[in-house]
């Protein structure tokens, strides 16, 4: 903890009298940028799985969109849909396995 107090003065000492603004912008972008990198990332493997759900065959993608982007239970989705739970349930996990794969490959 002293250490990085000691860190965090100083950086604000260099940005108060511009003497090394080198070492204030590391101090900032080493946290800052892993939390955007990670959050561009994150966007992005959402809308990869959206794109590849509209993409499924109609039986798997009504499924999906009830499940997974209106965050349905397999029971209201059997209900809207009128299929045997079982037949969502079993969908589900086909569906779940197949955009894995997909965006494994991304990953």
């Amino acid at each position: 903890m002293k250490i990085k107090y000691d860190r965090k003065r100083e950086v604000a000492r260099s940005v108060q009298y511009f003497g090394d603004i080198d070492q204030a912008t590391s101090f900032i972008l080493s946290k800052t940028t892993t939390y955007c990198i990670n959050q561009i990332y994150i966007k992005d493997l959402v809308n990869l799985a959206i794109q590849e759900i509209h993409k499924l065959p109609d039986k798997y993608k009504d499924i999906a969109i009830c499940i997974f982007l209106n965050e349905m239970t397999i029971a209201e989705t059997s209900l809207k849909l009128r299929i045997p739970k079982s037949a969502i349930y079993d969908r589900k996990i086909k569906i779940q396995k197949i955009l894995q794969e997909i965006l494994k490959k991304f990953g």
